[in-house]
């Protein structure tokens, strides 16, 4: 293994990339001061992962990137890589070549890689255990290093050949093996503690779900209960409606034919009432013409008498005429036979023939006039009879015409009478379909009505399910959230716990003291002032601007302990740390000069006794802020 080039950026004075090669055969860098020797050695121990910037002759971190100057601009991070030969296998038996390369920038964050992949500080000072290379190891000694060694005690010096040897790094795995162990088993009590204080809520926990898993099961089983019954009540108030609709249905059909025989016995009593009308007025006309033919019949009849009268009158006469002409005949028989007796009366028998023809045929013409006349009356007679007849028949046919008026009113009121019965029965009818359907519309308002409480009454169910529901989910969020902020305070706690553990956030000396009294079991070592107290919140920020700096102060029991941890810094050039002995430390309280600005508005105490602490470091406390208001 040979390094073999070093690439610099940005690393104190190299503010351009600087690539220097390390040929073989070359056993030191010479160069007047100031041309950056040091800064190269400074270089490959920071690659190799030093962390205090006071060894690489600087105040902080941030110091070892370049700053710029009156030509040319700061820059924002720095970054160093080695170069290494490794055909001999001894870094690692996978790779021929081996770069280390450590980037820092100003913000604080750091990256390491192992060609060019990124890993951890501890994956490369594992890598270079046992090698001589190392921020610690021998291979990097600057000046005055060799005199420091020769002056160390066995122990150092020991550490130097174990290095060599190459068992510091199997010591390095045992110190933290061991460190680990032991944070194992702190981490074990506390999470003992922990558990301990988890059991004392596991029981009303464990309560609380089993209540909750009753909860749950009796609320599955009243849902399915609830929707057992629901569906019951639906499917028989389905069935319950259908019935009503097939009853609602036959009846509407029941009322339709009502209806329909309704309608033709309103169309039978419109035809009935228009023939009744006819009859009527059949019957008005057939009544005048019966009075006509009644007058008629009476006027014929008078002069049927008159007639007759006359008639018999006329035959008398014409008996008489009758007889006076057989008589004339007898005469004239008797003339002619007196003519042909004796002519000596011839003349006077001329002229008494003569009379007697002429006699005769006046009587002949009054004859004829009488026959005539009573053939006249005859005619007249018979066509009076003939009247009569056509009057009795006229007659006969209205007394058949009444008979058959009055048959067919009797009809017509029998039909009426009928009709009504039939209006009456449909009306019953309707009014029995009608009470059917407002039973039916009653029952299906009632179903309805019914099925709109039992759907309220599912829904204020559902309701009061999802309220319990949502309870439930809400306590179990509440849980959750409970379970995971429990987690994240175990997880906060282990986190500070470590980080106390570490003595995160303090000075280095503040850290390298309180992990040497750790380790050498010092109990009368107490922690830092920032241990001690408790702030409440609202005086957090007075607080710490008011102590700053004395937070970190160190608190012992008494000087005996302080001394042996001031020791500790010296010999490990650690720096240096304040601390305040129980013992010795001298306790200030405010003046009485200074009481009266107690009363003031604004003012609210000393700051001593605004603090929660144990009573054994009053004394410190007060030394601290006994005369602060």
């Amino acid at each position: 293994m040979r390094l073999t080039s070093l690439e610099l950026y940005g690393f104190k004075s190299f503010n351009q990339r600087t690539e220097i090669l390390f040929p073989k055969k070359i056993t030191g860098i010479v160069g007047p001061n100031g041309s950056g020797k040091s800064n190269i050695a400074d270089a490959v121990r920071w690659v190799l992962g030093e962390q205090n910037p006071r060894l690489l002759r600087g105040g902080k971190m941030e110091d070892v990137i370049f700053n710029g100057t009156q030509t040319k601009k700061a820059m924002n991070f720095c970054e160093v890589s080695l170069l290494f030969d490794n055909s001999d296998k001894s870094l690692h038996p996978d790779y021929n070549e081996i770069m280390v390369t450590r980037r820092v920038y100003r913000s604080g964050e750091s990256e390491y890689e192992i060609n060019k992949t990124p890993c951890r500080l501890k994956d490369i000072v594992q890598m270079f255990s046992d090698t001589g290379i190392g921020k610690e190891g021998y291979s990097i000694i600057g000046q005055g290093r060799i005199d420091e060694i020769l002056s160390r005690n066995t122990e150092d010096r020991r550490a130097v050949f174990e290095e060599a040897a190459g068992i510091s790094y199997y010591k390095i795995q045992k110190r933290e093996a061991e460190s680990r162990l032991k944070r194992a088993e702190e981490n074990l009590q506390r999470i003992n503690d922990i558990a301990n204080e988890q059991q004392n809520l596991l029981e009303p926990l464990k309560l609380q779900a089993e209540a909750a898993k009753s909860f749950l099961t009796l609320s599955n089983g009243l849902k399915e209960i609830s929707a057992a019954i629901f569906l019951f009540e639906y499917d028989r108030l389905s069935s319950r409606k259908s019935t009503l609709n097939n009853n609602f249905e036959d009846i509407k059909k029941e009322l339709s034919d009502y209806e329909y025989s309704l309608n033709e016995l309103n169309i039978s009593t419109e035809s009935l009432q228009q023939l009744s009308l006819e009859l009527e007025e059949s019957c008005s006309q057939a009544a005048e013409e019966t009075i006509l033919a009644e007058r008629e019949y009476s006027r014929l009849k008078e002069q049927y008498t008159s007639l007759s009268a006359k008639t018999e009158s006329l035959e008398s006469n014409m008996l008489h005429y009758k007889s006076e002409l057989e008589r004339i005949s007898d005469n004239e028989a008797k003339l002619n036979e007196e003519i042909s007796k004796g002519s000596s009366g011839k003349e006077e028998a001329k002229n008494l023939l003569d009379s007697a023809s002429e006699e005769l045929r006046i009587t002949e013409e009054k004859y004829n006039n009488i026959l005539a006349e009573v053939e006249s009356l005859y005619s007249k007679s018979e066509t009076l009879k003939t009247k009569l007849l056509d009057a009795i028949n006229a007659s006969s046919i209205t007394e058949s015409g009444r008979s058959r008026q009055k048959a067919i009113k009797e009809q017509m009121q029998l039909r009426c009478d009928e009709l009504k019965e039939l209006q009456s029965k449909a009306k019953v009818a309707n009014l029995d379909v009608y009470n059917n359907y407002k039973n039916i519309e009653n029952s299906l308002n009632e179903e309805k009505d019914r099925l709109t409480k039992l759907k309220e009454n599912s829904d204020e169910i559902n309701s009061a399910l999802e309220t319990v529901i949502f309870n439930i989910r809400e306590k179990r969020s509440a849980a959750q959230e409970c379970s995971e902020y429990l987690s994240s305070i175990i997880s906060k706690h282990k986190t500070m716990t470590d980080m106390a553990y570490d003595f995160e956030g303090y000075a280095y000396a503040v850290k390298h003291a309180l992990t040497s009294a750790r380790s050498k079991g010092l109990s009368g070592v107490y922690g830092t002032v920032a241990n001690i107290i408790k702030v409440p919140k609202e005086y957090e920020t007075a607080i710490d601007m008011v102590l700053g700096g004395s937070l970190q102060h160190i608190v012992t029991d008494n000087e005996d302990d302080a001394k042996i941890l001031i020791n500790e810094l010296r010999s490990k050039q650690a720096g240096r740390a304040t601390f305040l002995p129980i013992s010795s430390v001298k306790s200030f309280n405010i003046s009485t000069a200074d009481k009266k600005f107690l009363n003031h508005e604004g003012c609210i105490g000393v700051a001593s006794e605004l603090l929660s602490f144990n009573e054994k470091y009053k004394g410190v406390i007060e030394n601290l802020l006994g005369k602060t208001l």
